[in-house]
């Protein structure tokens, strides 16, 4: 994956049928619902199975929203993605404590989420969460909240590249 940047990461679900093409059907149904929005979009590939990154000219949080509303048969998860950095703990505790300060005010509450499809690079996604979580806490003066949180770190780990998202819940 290199330095790539990219702004959505969609899943594809892959239990609906059993063949090998889901992933294709999935990406001609995004296609269509961009084209028809008139999104400049590139989608890329990513090294796992039914899931693709999509890099965006412009508004890619306002096509994050219309990808959720919308009915889809393959799309199964649309997922925004604010920043990527390597997929490293030092980086992606450092971007997530800056992309959670630029948002949130001191006393608002917040949680840290990830998912993780590979060990290969980060061994505990619990250590990193924690890490992060009293980071966020020291420098930030939030509130951690896991039932009711305003605001939710989100890490989508992708191999050697990570991406980071912070969104108010609800």
């Amino acid at each position: 994956m290199g330095s790539e940047k990219f702004d959505l990461l969609i899943h594809f679900d892959s239990n609906r049928n059993r063949w090998n093409g889901q992933e294709l059907i999935g990406i001609l149904e995004l296609e269509k619902l961009l084209q028809n929005r008139g999104v400049d979009f590139f989608i890329k590939e990513s090294e796992f199975p039914n899931t693709v990154m999509v890099e965006m000219e412009n508004n890619p949080l306002e096509t994050y929203h219309f990808l959720r509303e919308s009915p889809t048969k393959i799309i199964s998860r649309a997922i925004y993605i604010e920043s990527t950095v390597e997929t490293c703990g030092n980086q992606i505790t450092e971007r997530a404590v800056n992309c959670i300060g630029s948002k949130a005010r001191p006393g608002e509450t917040f949680t840290v989420r990830c998912y993780l499809r590979k060990r290969r690079y980060i061994n505990s996604c619990q250590k990193l969460i924690i890490r992060i979580e009293n980071e966020i806490l020291g420098r930030c003066k939030l509130q951690l909240d896991h039932e009711k949180p305003r605001w939710i770190v989100h890490l989508e780990f992708l191999g050697e590249k990570t991406g980071i998202t912070v969104l108010e819940s609800g």
